[in-house]
């Protein structure tokens, strides 16, 4: 069982627990079919808590039962039920009374279903109601009202406001995950960033070239920390600020060294560091900047996690070691026994042939003594016959 709810903002559907809460769905339904709630302002909205409507008045002190409307004054109470929650995220709300700042108003309610029978008396209106002069007062944004932030605004202010809130959003992203201290960190204002510099520009002739608008307190061309080579690009600190905005305008696309430069405001904070909440920023000289760059290139401890992975990495290690260690040890058993069943069979060969020798010379002697026993019978007989 469902109602359809229009509202300025959006349609939903309210389920309703007809079995569980009679009563109340009951006074729901009818009042919903009489128009009762059409242009009744949500008066207060509580994150993932309560959506509150249906008081004509938009005060949340008025409004009546469809009993009280058939039956009478007497009636207009009825015995409270337990609702369902009902969450609603999409309102701004003032921290008072939990009232949307531009209203909330229902324009329309269609009743998919209706299980109760009507209660005599009841008239059903053929059509909508319009709102009213009375219902549609209010000290707040109106439902029909379009908030538009860049009324009246000129394209390039609306350019620099989103080109703001993209470096505030930016600003945000750098701070959790700790590139700087604090979104709202300003860079100093004193210090300019130059860039494109020829790979022979050195700090000396920096200084020479830019110490004519005001006095520097450093100057500094970045290079590699394993070559030396220069990185082109620099940044010069100035004592003033003036002394900085003067340079910025007069040095930006000049010739240094066959290269044009390119000169801005500088926006490194790498010489800043959060104290703490509370506790302010701390802003480190050269010497203290440079420990500080130092200690970060130092290999950082190793956190419980990394240590467990390497635990899991040396664990399973030894074992695949073991594994092959236990291989290569069955390997020179079966080879060692392949041997050895080799060389038996080789001396089983070696005897069998030494047997068969020996049988032949044997049977060769024997052939041997036959034939001659054969050739001495017969000179015998031939002897005998001869002296005969």
């Amino acid at each position: 069982m469902s109602v359809v709810i229009e509202t300025t903002i959006g349609d939903f559907t309210v389920d309703l627990f007809t079995n569980e809460r009679p009563q109340t769905c009951r006074n729901f339904l009818k009042l919903c079919k009489i128009k009762y709630y059409n242009w009744s302002l949500f008066h207060t909205v509580e994150r993932e808590f309560i959506a509150q409507t249906g008081d004509p008045t938009g005060t949340g002190k008025g409004g009546e039962s469809v009993y009280g409307m058939v039956l009478g004054e007497k009636a207009r109470y009825y015995e409270a039920e337990q609702m369902p929650k009902i969450k609603h995220d999409q309102a701004i709300c003032d921290d008072v009374g939990h009232r949307p700042l531009q209203d909330i108003r229902i324009s329309h309610t269609v009743i998919l279903e209706d299980p109760y029978d009507d209660p005599k008396g009841l008239e059903i209106p053929d059509r909508s109601p319009g709102p009213t002069e009375e219902c549609l007062k209010s000290d707040r944004i109106g439902a029909d009202e379009a908030i538009d932030d860049t009324a009246g605004m000129t394209e390039e202010e609306i350019i620099e406001m989103r080109k703001n809130k993209e470096a505030k959003a930016a600003a945000t992203i750098l701070e959790i995950v700790g590139d700087i201290p604090d979104a709202d960190i300003a860079p100093p204002e004193n210090v300019l960033f130059v860039c494109k510099l020829h790979p022979d520009t050195s700090d000396d002739d920096l200084e020479i070239i830019f110490g004519r608008f005001g006095q520097i307190i450093g100057c500094e061309v970045i290079r590699d920390h394993k070559t030396g080579d220069s990185l082109q690009y620099a940044f010069i600190e100035y004592a003033d600020r003036k002394s900085c905005e003067d340079a910025y305008f007069k040095m930006n696309n000049v010739l240094i060294d066959d290269r044009r430069i390119k000169v801005d405001f500088s926006q490194s904070v790498a010489k800043m560091r959060w104290r703490g909440k509370g506790k302010g920023i701390l802003h480190l000289n050269d010497n203290q900047a440079q420990n500080r760059n130092s200690k970060d290139d130092r290999k950082r401890p190793r956190s419980r996690s990394r240590e467990r992975t390497e635990r899991k990495r040396s664990r399973s290690r030894g074992r695949n070691e073991r594994k092959r260690s236990k291989s290569r040890e069955r390997r020179d058993r079966r080879r060692s026994r392949s041997r050895d069943r080799k060389v038996r069979q080789e001396r089983r060969r070696s005897k069998e042939r030494e047997r068969n020798e020996r049988r032949e010379r044997s049977r060769s002697r024997e052939r041997k003594d036959r034939r001659r026993s054969r050739s001495k019978d017969r000179r015998n007989k031939y002897d005998h016959k001869k002296h005969r």
